[in-house]
């Protein structure tokens, strides 16, 4: 659950608007959010060609991070402090 509260954390932070966005866990264990309802080549046209859909993935690391990062360069580590909150750097 804490995973897909980062996720969801995570994509409102974006400044895009989604159509939809599906959560699956890989057979890694990997949580893995992709924006649904746009053509598979892409969506707005921009002058390199077409801007992919979002997608992010979440997974623990070494330290007990939750750490999110996506297709967009961005990257959220976050972890329960001492009093139970939910801390994202």
């Amino acid at each position: 659950m804490k995973k897909l509260y980062a996720c969801v954390c995570f994509l409102s932070l974006c400044s895009s608007a989604f159509a939809g966005t599906e959560c699956k866990k890989d057979w890694n264990g990997v949580l893995v959010c992709t924006e649904t309802g746009i053509p598979s080549h892409g969506t707005k046209p921009y002058s390199g060609g077409y801007q992919q859909p979002y997608r992010s993935e979440t997974k623990k690391d070494w330290n007990g991070y939750d750490v999110t990062t996506d297709n967009r360069g961005n990257r959220v580590e976050c972890k329960k402090d001492w009093n139970g909150n939910y801390v994202c750097n």
